[in-house]
């Protein structure tokens, strides 16, 4: 049996070949000393995505998909044939800095506690975007918020709430942002890989709360740094992104708290039930 490699970096790709090229370069100059793999899987591009990593980048793995099986199935693809110790799943709109990769990877090391750990999240406008949360509510909630803020209304808020989110030191946090989302193998192993009822969005949060809530470690690691495009290579598809982000939060809110709260509804009017009248009314 062949020693597990220290990373396997999974990078679900989807008619962004020019985004995936740059994040493929940048990644060459962060994993410097590591034993890692590259896992890239293409949801059908058709955009010329496949053809360039052939040419271009032979060391990939590369798995092609005859349709669009969304983020969660594809990740899933790249983990279940990926052999490491750990797992980062990489959009491909994404730019590493310097040897982020690696301070990632040293961290996690030490710490077997950690379960995932995510970087220091910037735009190409070098502005901080929100990357996590302490709560169950998403990454991703207070960025349009602080964004309508500084436009249309309290700057000074808007400056209060980014402040809040931009920590110097590693802070335990709930969720991380699936952009740049490093895994202990062991997560996965316990927990299951993503789930593949959401297409896209949010399956990455899901995951992170169950490993969360049992007893795994989120870290937010602001030491390393990484650039997202987000929305910029979105452009095209934002009613359908729309439409898939609803979904998906409907699965996630109905997994994580509908149901638990529908359970512990049921198991008190059991319990209410099973009283003796007499000890129900109160003297």
């Amino acid at each position: 049996m062949r020693p597990l490699k220290d990373l396997t970096i999974i990078i679900v790709n989807y008619k962004t070949r020019e985004f995936l090229r740059q994040c493929l370069h940048s990644i060459e100059n962060s994993v410097e000393g590591l034993d890692f793999e590259i896992y890239v899987v293409d949801n059908n591009s058709n955009d010329g995505s496949v053809e360039m990593l052939i040419k271009e980048f032979p060391e990939a793995n590369l798995i092609v998909n005859r349709q669009n099986l969304g983020f969660a199935k594809a990740c899933n693809q790249g983990i279940r044939a990926s052999e490491s110790k750990y797992v980062l799943l990489l959009n491909p709109d994404t730019i590493i800095v310097d040897d982020a990769i690696n301070h990632m990877v040293n961290y996690i090391k030490k710490h077997p506690s950690v379960g995932g750990i995510g970087p220091h999240i910037i735009g190409t406008d070098k502005r901080t975007q929100l990357s996590y949360s302490r709560f169950g509510s998403f990454p991703v909630t207070r960025q349009p918020l602080i964004k309508f803020l500084e436009r249309f209304h309290d700057k000074k808020l808007a400056k209060k709430l980014l402040e809040k989110i931009e920590v110097k030191k590693p802070k335990s946090v709930t969720l991380l942002s699936g952009a740049c989302l490093m895994l202990n193998r062991k997560v996965l192993e316990s927990e299951g890989l993503l789930d593949e009822n959401m297409f896209m969005y949010v399956e990455v949060e899901d995951l992170c709360y169950g490993a969360k809530k049992n007893g795994w470690e989120m870290i937010y690691y602001p030491y390393a740094e990484i650039i997202h495009y987000g929305r910029e290579s979105q452009k095209q598809a934002d009613f359908s992104r729309s439409v898939e982000i609803a979904k998906s939060m409907k699965v996630y809110f109905g997994k994580h708290f509908i149901v638990p709260a529908k359970s512990k509804v049921k198991n008190f009017i059991k319990e209410k039930r099973r009283k003796p009248l007499m000890e129900r009314v109160k003297p």
